[in-house]
């Protein structure tokens, strides 16, 4: 077996990183990838009493880091050299067999999901330590990748967590069991608390940081998704799904430190609007409340390029108050 490990993630990175890699290839005999910086991991190796490289051991130099204050939204394409980010892409090359960082979870996350892809019909990627019991051992999945679960979700985590327990721990016959946060009434999803209030009227916006990465039809697809749901769990509600709102694209680059074009913007809203028809609820532009002659946000309307001035929500829910149908 080979494994990839980002040497520059983690605590006291690269040294304990170096240590846990030498001990496992002499626990295990695999043979290991350490990604990362060539000089501070070869002087991690000679702390570690290893004058050089040992055998079943290499270096795949990168001169960036992704540290844990980066988006993990963003970070990929605002660092192109990252030990974690050429670690992702080795794996999803074929060049080892596994991948292990001990960085930024949400940018591990995040670049698994993106840069190696999910296992075809797996909806939504899991976090899942094996935690001891007092028989042994279980696999805890899914450990807050996703805050919100459907059933659909929950099933595949099952299948994923037997797989894993029967094929890797040695597990004959792995049980199944669920755990929640508990039932009180304050804890509540979005979903749970809409399904309590049963509201007359639902609109739907999702952020925008992860369109430049999942794209326009993916993007859209989570809207059907979450529609889908709304329309099947709020049969009497009315649904509107909101466009994205335009940006000021230099402040936005500013501050996010990687491009988004109000292009890009108004290609997936065309998107949203062409799903809001064939899912039979209602489109609302609320960009038109907010853009300028050329397309984008003004810049006196925003101060990163992004989210609105307190002011200017005002024109956001007139624009909605104005653009509604009455409910029946």
């Amino acid at each position: 077996m080979k494994l990839i490990i980002d040497a520059m993630g983690g605590d006291n990175a690269p040294l304990e990183i170096v240590k846990g890699a030498l001990s496992g290839q002499k626990r295990w005999g695999v043979d290991v990838t350490l990604t990362g910086d060539t000089p501070a991991i070869l002087q991690a190796l000679e702390a570690c009493g290893e004058k050089t490289l040992p055998q079943g051991m290499e270096i795949v130099h990168t001169t960036e880091t992704v540290e844990m204050c980066d988006d993990p939204a963003t970070v990929f394409r605002r660092k192109k050299d990252t030990s974690m980010g050429v670690g992702l892409t080795m794996l999803r090359d074929g060049r080892a067999d596994a991948m292990v960082s001990a960085g930024s979870t949400g940018a591990l996350l995040t670049g698994a999901t993106l840069i190696v892809k999910r296992i075809r019909g797996i909806r939504r990627a899991a976090m899942a330590p094996v935690i001891p019991t007092t028989t042994g051992q279980a696999v805890l999945i899914d450990c807050g990748a996703n805050a919100e679960c459907t059933p659909e979700y929950l099933v595949q985590f099952a299948y994923l967590g037997s797989y894993y327990a029967h094929r890797v721990l040695g597990v004959e016959r792995p049980r199944v069991g669920l755990l929640n946060i508990g039932t009180e009434d304050s804890k509540q999803t979005i979903l749970e608390a809409a399904d309590a209030q049963q509201p007359a009227k639902i609109y739907v916006m999702l952020g925008i940081n992860g369109l430049k990465g999942l794209g326009a039809d993916k993007t859209v697809e989570l809207y059907r998704d979450l529609v889908q749901h709304l329309k099947e769990t709020h049969p009497a509600s009315i649904n509107y799904v909101q466009s994205f709102m335009p940006i000021n694209e230099q402040k936005f680059e500013a501050n996010y430190g990687y491009n988004l074009t109000n292009a890009e913007i108004d290609e997936c809203n065309e998107k949203l609007m062409a799903m809001a028809g064939e899912e039979q609820v209602y489109y609302v532009d609320v960009a038109s409340a907010i853009k300028n002659e050329t397309g984008g946000l003004p810049a006196e309307f925003t101060t990163d390029g992004l989210h609105l001035k307190g002011e200017y929500y005002n024109k956001w829910i007139d624009y909605l108050k104005e653009h509604t149908v009455p409910e029946t």
